[in-house]
């Protein structure tokens, strides 16, 4: 059971899932961590090590740009492949490689634009690879 913090819900944040997982003290379920939401919600760097105080069981990444201020959130839209925005995913994935080193990575992207699935998942494939070399 992985439990996901999406900000605007019930669970809005990084705290509050760490919370709940850590009250509900179960083996088999844990926290997904979501570089976007992460993101989003202002979260710092210095938040993801409390991560390892519970079970991370994935931790999705996505690249993004700062919204212009009053920009309106479009869930699913707008998740870029890595090195394509600003987020400083690099810092994330060693944070998280630190805090919880069994955490299963997975990219997390929507496409404006389906195109032609081989070029995306080739294309995809290269972005990880140069952004992140030390994670492969």
């Amino acid at each position: 059971m992985a439990l996901e913090f999406i900000p605007g819900t019930g669970i809005p944040d990084l705290a509050a899932a760490l919370g709940i997982a850590r009250r509900a003290a179960r083996p088999n379920a844990g926290v997904l961590f979501d570089s976007w939401h992460f993101l989003r919600n202002g979260g710092a760097l210095g938040d993801i090590a409390g991560l390892a105080e519970c079970h991370v069981v994935e931790a999705q990444l996505s690249d993004r740009r700062t919204p212009a201020p009053g920009e309106e959130y479009v869930p699913m839209k707008r998740r870029l492949p890595l090195g394509e925005g600003e987020a400083p995913l690099a810092a994330i994935a060693r944070a998280m490689r630190q805090a919880a080193p069994e955490a299963v990575f997975s990219l997390e992207i929507f496409p404006d634009e389906p195109g032609d699935p081989d070029r995306t998942v080739a294309h995809l494939a290269e972005t990880t690879r140069v952004c992140a070399p030390a994670h492969r």
